[in-house]
């Protein structure tokens, strides 16, 4: 449950503040600033996924050190 919920709330998080700047720029009629907040997001969000999928990749090792079962860790 928690590898569903963890990257799913920093991208919503990440998506939550560039709504916010998206919708100041537009506002001032700044389509270039929108634009450029949406590759940072992407950025950011990219940069993100990389170590999560990685921790992802290697869970049921680091649940073995971290003392749980090694069949109970291969299947999480």
């Amino acid at each position: 449950m928690m590898m569903n919920i963890l990257p799913y709330a920093l991208m919503i998080g990440v998506n939550t503040a560039l709504e916010t700047f998206v919708s100041q720029a537009y506002g001032r009629e700044n389509l270039q600033d929108c634009g450029l907040y949406l590759h940072r997001a992407m950025f950011v969000i990219c940069c993100l996924f990389v170590p999560i999928s990685i921790s992802f990749h290697y869970a049921g090792e680091f649940l073995t050190v971290a003392g749980i079962d090694p069949e109970t860790a291969m299947h999480a």
